[in-house]
C-alpha cells in the first residue's frame, strides 16, 4: 500500500536531503498551497548551482506536466525502501547573489572584456546590477547586465 507523505513533512525531506548534500549552504524551504495543488519553494544565496540544487530537490515532486496534453499527473515515488505518494507536486527553485557575488562578478566582466566595471546595488530587494539601462548606455552596447549575472555563476562553480 501506498503512504502519502503531506507537502510539509515533504518541505522537511527536501531540507533534510538538501542539508545533506550542501552543508555549507543555507536553504529557505516553504510550502507553498493552492486550488490546483501544493509545491514546495527553495531558495538560497550563492552556493550550490541552480542544475546541482535541482538534481537533489526534484527528486521530491510527487507529480509531473506534460504540455503536450495539458495534463498533470501524480507519480508515487520509493523512499527509503518504501513506496510513497508525496503531496507536494512540483519543486520550485530560485538562487540569488549576495552583493559580494555580483561585484567579484563585475570586476571579472571588466577584466574579460575591457569594460567599466558594473555599479552593484544592494537594497531590501538584493543584489542587482545598479540601474541595468544606465549601465548599459555607460559602458557600451556590447554590455547586459545578465554577462555579470552568468559570470557570477560561473564563478560559483570554480
Amino acid at each position: 500500500m501506498t503512504r502519502t507523505i503531506s507537502a510539509a513533512d515533504t518541505a522537511k525531506l527536501v531540507r533534510a536531503a538538501l542539508k545533506a548534500a550542501f552543508p555549507r549552504t543555507r536553504f529557505s524551504v516553504r510550502t507553498l498551497s493552492s486550488r490546483g495543488g501544493a509545491a514546495i519553494d527553495v531558495s538560497w544565496m550563492d552556493g550550490p548551482a541552480y542544475d546541482a540544487v535541482a538534481a537533489v530537490a526534484r527528486d521530491y515532486e510527487g507529480a509531473g506536466f506534460d504540455a503536450r496534453t495539458d495534463l498533470k499527473s501524480h507519480h508515487a515515488r520509493v523512499i527509503g525502501g518504501e513506496l510513497v505518494q508525496l503531496m507536494a507536486d512540483f519543486v520550485l527553485l530560485h538562487r540569488s547573489f549576495s552583493g559580494e557575488a555580483l561585484r567579484a562578478a563585475a570586476v571579472e566582466v571588466a577584466r574579460r572584456y575591457d569594460v567599466p566595471v558594473a555599479r552593484i546595488a544592494v537594497d531590501e530587494w538584493g543584489a542587482r546590477v545598479a540601474d541595468a539601462e544606465a549601465e548599459h548606455r555607460r559602458i557600451g552596447t556590447d554590455y547586459h547586465s545578465w554577462v555579470v549575472v552568468r559570470t557570477a555563476q560561473d564563478l560559483a562553480l570554480e
